[in-house]
């Protein structure tokens, strides 16, 4: 018989001994259950499975979102939503290269836009070791902080009783820095065995970009490859298409490529203009001119002898009445 193993209250907090005892035969099998269930989160903030964006439980933040629907959907021609760092205020991808994540301190690296997706990469940190400069001087980077060694463990003008840890990467000898109170070397916290990828040029990722925590080269924009050797041309390209129900007129950008377009058309057709009347009054000035009629010269008359004969010739005979000349008779 199976004793029930609980304590009566809210929920169940205890198992039968049958249950105990089949409980690790249970956990031994392989789990291939035959129906999922998929609970819907909308609205929590998360964008969850099947959902394109989430702007949280609050209806004021769904209406200041102009990309998201409250059924945690897209707007109509919407590519992702104005609150991940690299959509642009008309719902469209961020153009490749833009920045989207500043470091804040010299062991941190900058984070761009691919062109191709609303959110920023993951945050990346120089290398353990590399050197930077941090709050208390020079230092190196460990964990994604600049630990800085240029200060000693201990403030030599605090009494024993009154002094207090200092913060760890403080120097407490050559080579040494403090780490949970302890003076520890430097050397433990830079690996001599692991580096990123170099270039023709024996740099680590050619020196166009940053060697991170995981030894990856992190590259500036503009290069790519493993050792960020080779020149990247794409720049990405941002889509200026106007959203209906969504943007409201031009934005910015917009606005100045159509203010560049139409100085452009106007300049050039200013130019046609110009040209063409220089090549009339080239044409004016330089076309030979015709001759003045000179009405001094006087032109014989056309031969008309063939015409008096005729006329002599009807004037020899009579007229008759009707008009016609009478013939004579022989």
């Amino acid at each position: 018989m199976c004793q029930l193993r609980y304590i009566l209250t809210i929920g169940i907090l205890g198992l039968s001994s049958c249950a105990v005892g089949t409980l690790p035969d249970y956990v031994a099998e392989d789990a291939n259950p035959s129906v999922h269930i998929n609970l819907k989160n909308c609205g929590n903030g998360v964008v969850d499975l099947g959902e394109e964006c989430d702007c949280g439980p609050v209806a004021q933040k769904c209406r200041e979102d102009s990309c998201c629907q409250t059924n945690c959907q897209f707007k109509l021609h919407a590519q992702c939503s104005s609150r991940e760092p690299c959509c642009d205020e008309n719902c469209k991808f961020k153009s490749k290269g833009s920045v989207c994540q500043i470091a804040t301190h010299d062991c941190g690296i900058s984070e761009y836009c691919s062109g191709d997706r609303g959110s920023c990469s993951a945050t990346s940190y120089k290398r353990n070791g590399a050197n930077c400069v941090g709050e208390f001087g020079r230092g190196i980077c460990i964990a994604g902080l600049c630990k800085s060694f240029d200060q000693p463990c201990q403030d030599s003008w605090r009494t024993s009783s009154e002094s207090e840890p200092m913060r760890d990467s403080s120097k407490c000898g050559s080579g040494y820095i403090c780490v949970n109170q302890s003076c520890t070397a430097v050397r433990e916290f830079v690996s001599t065995r692991n580096s990123c990828p170099k270039g023709n040029n024996g740099l680590e990722c050619s020196g166009q970009g940053e060697c991170t925590t995981n030894y990856h080269c992190h590259c500036f924009p503009g290069w790519r490859d493993s050792n960020c050797s080779v020149k990247d041309n794409s720049n990405g390209s941002k889509i200026n298409e106007e959203k209906p129900g969504i943007v409201k007129g031009l934005g910015p950008e917009q606005r100045d490529s159509t203010s560049n377009t139409t100085a452009l058309v106007m300049g050039l057709v200013s130019c046609v203009i110009i040209v063409s009347v220089i090549f009339v009054a080239m044409a004016v000035r330089y076309l030979p001119s015709r001759p003045p009629k000179d009405d001094s010269i006087v032109y014989p008359p056309p031969d008309q002898s063939e015409h008096a004969d005729q006329n002599n010739h009807h004037h020899d005979r009579p007229i008759l009445p009707s008009g016609e000349p009478q013939n004579h008779v022989s």
